[in-house]
């Protein structure tokens, strides 16, 4: 028995051997690398060279080439052992070869080995080209927050050079999509450029849409902000992108989102900061709340000197609270919110406690029943209505994944108002099958017939209030704008809107094909395969569009009410009433509430928060005249235990209140 396990180890040994070697020999006598480039290409280490590309789903070799390119006049460069053939056709590295003028599939060989090489020439997106100065992007790769400098070109689809250079850098981007394979970029031109008529910068997103198959989501919705008022947001390009040499896909290249020319502008409070100062901002320690989660905190950088006036120039962002302690600068409000102080990003302590009590009364007077804060104050007072009505607009029609709980923006300006925008980061809407239960228990945000954005709560951590959108759609003054705005605004761009799907999807079809090769979408590189599959992604937003126009058109239209619930301060979570209502239909008045004291009971629910007007048990009947707000009234328990638990809770909210008093005084 040992001596036949002993041979049969010897056997396996010789055969791997052999094996080995085989292959060795194979590979020796192979191309181990194959490239080609445009006619004037010096080297193969040149911007412009593109690699070849062997795909898991056919084990055949892509040459994706980029929409420009000059398929009769190619360059080829290869590394191999043997000569090197395309059929009876001899190529010579670093000489042009114009068989592959008709692109298409060749068969290309060296010695014994031979390869299956397919050709594709781009459509529809313009080019960028980037040599890291490392020659990869493992470092970036290892950490987002790591800089890669080097070299770029970039170019629209007819070969117009728009800049050609030295790159500041690369880095990574995002949050989840950059867990995903395809990963999403910044990058930082050494000087200002204007990119396809976006205008001048240096700092630009490739948005890699790696969640979108149809890559067009982000496109189309960034422009229906930009028709429905909010002109900050970013305007976009399509691109092809090759890192050194190799094809990472087809991008959206976009405006960052920022305070400059052609994006936020508005006061640069983060430049003026920097002139009065001897130091960068970053240099500075941080203090405040910093790595909290916890309410009505701020947090900030020690900056000793601020510009004389600091009320604008600010860029706020809502996040999720589970990210926020990564954040430099920002505050959480009183009711949970976690917002970013984007830029300055660097805030002083002065600065944020300016924009935070700012938003504070803000949140105060839009939280309240009657939409007044203690200051006697309108929340209109404090942000431009049309603004937040087209950004509400565009979160509910879109059933935007998100939904204003993180990639949603606020911006100010020096003694003006909140203004909604810049639009940003919705791709996964218009019918991606996905449920965010941090902010909304609704099973599916595909379905066309629900409203979302109207149901959602403070994310992830309170649910008895309702999201920011949320809450303002519960004033009737806030709806009748949205309803305006639905109508004079939206519709009219609809046609468009809804036309836009089959030209920039026909425009960037073959450019699509090919990043459905590099990443593997389809599972195959059958280009009818991909055909009928891209076309049925297509149909998931077209579909959903049929349904969720007609539905949204009633949602918005200025004679739709609603029966809208305020649970009061001891409703645990939000009581929701999506129903359409017209004069004269009948309404249930909702089931009691949960309480989140054991010794207050629900009492009944009235027209007035007081409890002064008319008065509704749960499962009464209500006749809607109009938008019918029905307030919790609640009462305390009459027995003794109820009595004690009461003196309790108030004792506990004492000393929280002291607590908290010469907390922020020692932070």
């Amino acid at each position: 028995m040992k001596k036949t396990i002993k041979y049969s180890l010897i056997f396996i040994s010789m055969a791997s051997l052999f094996a080995l070697l085989c292959v060795s020999a194979f590979a020796s006598g192979g191309i181990s690398e194959f490239s080609v480039s445009s006619a004037d290409t010096a080297s193969a280490s040149d911007l412009g060279v593109v690699e070849w590309y062997k795909s898991p789903a056919d084990g055949k070799y892509y040459v994706f080439l980029p929409a420009d390119a000059d398929t009769g006049n190619l360059k080829v460069w290869f590394t191999a052992e043997g000569d090197v053939y395309c059929g009876e056709n001899k190529l010579t590295s670093g000489q042009s070869a114009g068989i592959f003028a008709g692109c298409g599939e060749y068969t290309i060989s060296c010695n014994d080995a031979s390869y299956q090489v397919v050709f594709i020439k781009a459509e529809g997106a313009g080019t960028i080209y980037i040599n890291t100065e490392s020659g990869s992007l493992d470092a970036v790769h290892a950490d987002k927050e790591n800089k890669e400098p080097g070299t770029i070109e970039i170019a629209d689809e007819d070969g117009t050079v728009y800049y050609e250079g030295d790159l500041d850098h690369i880095k990574g981007r995002g949050n989840s999509t950059w867990s995903l394979a395809k990963k999403p970029y910044n990058i930082k031109l050494n000087k200002k450029a204007d990119l396809f008529g976006l205008g001048k910068s240096k700092k630009w997103t490739l948005l890699a849409n790696a969640n979108d198959n149809t890559m067009i989501r982000n496109q189309l919705n960034l422009g229906l902000a930009y028709a429905l008022g909010i002109t900050q947001t970013p305007e976009t390009a399509q691109v092809n992108l090759y890192v050194n040499g190799e094809y990472l896909g087809l991008y959206l290249l976009t405006e960052r989102v920022e305070i400059d020319d052609y994006r936020v502008e508005i006061y640069d409070l983060e430049s003026e900061t920097e002139d009065v100062n001897e130091k960068d901002l970053d240099a500075y320690p941080l203090g405040g709340a910093q790595k909290s989660q916890k309410w009505s905190t701020i947090k900030y950088a020690e900056i000793p000197n601020n510009p004389d006036d600091i009320t604008g120039g600010y860029l706020l962002e809502f996040e999720k609270i589970y990210r926020y302690p990564n954040e430099v600068s920002g505050f959480i409000t009183d009711l949970g919110q976690a917002i970013v102080v984007k830029e300055p990003e660097y805030a002083s302590k002065e600065q944020v406690e300016y924009i935070s009590g700012y938003y504070q009364e803000f949140e105060e007077a839009l939280y309240s029943s009657t939409g007044y804060n203690s200051l006697g104050k309108h929340y209109s007072e404090y942000i431009d209505l049309e603004s937040l009505a087209g950004m509400y607009i565009i979160e509910e029609f879109l059933g935007n994944f998100d939904g204003c709980s993180s990639s949603f923006f606020l911006y100010k300006d020096i003694g003006g108002k909140l203004y909604a925008g810049p639009a940003w980061d919705m791709d996964l809407s218009l019918g991606v099958a996905l449920s965010n239960n941090l902010i909304n228990h609704v099973d599916n945000v595909a379905d066309p017939n629900l409203l979302y954005i109207k149901t959602c709560f403070i994310g992830n951590h309170n649910e008895s209030k309702y999201g920011f959108l949320a809450q303002a759609y519960t004033h009737n003054d806030f709806q009748a704008v949205v309803s305006e705005v639905w109508a004079d605004v939206f519709k009219s761009y609809y046609d468009t809107y809804t036309s836009n799907i089959t030209d920039f999807s026909q425009a960037i079809k073959t450019s699509v094909y090919m990043n459905s090769i590099r990443w593997n979408t389809y599972g195959s590189t059958d280009k009818n395969n991909f055909e009928s599959r891209y076309n049925g992604d297509l149909n998931v937003i077209k579909n959903y569009l049929a349904a969720r126009y007609p539905f949204m058109d009633k949602a918005f239209a200025a004679d739709t009410y609603y029966v809208k619930y305020d649970i009061g301060e001891y409703g645990t979570k939000l009581i929701n009433d999506s129903t359409f209502y017209k004069a004269g239909d009948t309404a249930v008045a909702a089931a009691a509430p949960d309480s989140s004291k054991s010794y207050m009971e629900f009492k009944c629910w009235s027209t007035n928060p007081d409890g002064s007007g008319d008065t509704y048990a749960a499962g009464d009947e209500i006749t809607v005249n109009g938008n019918t707000n029905l307030y919790a009234q609640w009462e305390m328990g009459k027995s003794i235990t109820d009595i004690i638990n009461a003196f309790l809770d108030a004792l506990r909210e004492f000393f929280n209140t002291i607590l908290a008093f010469f907390s922020n005084i020692f932070n």
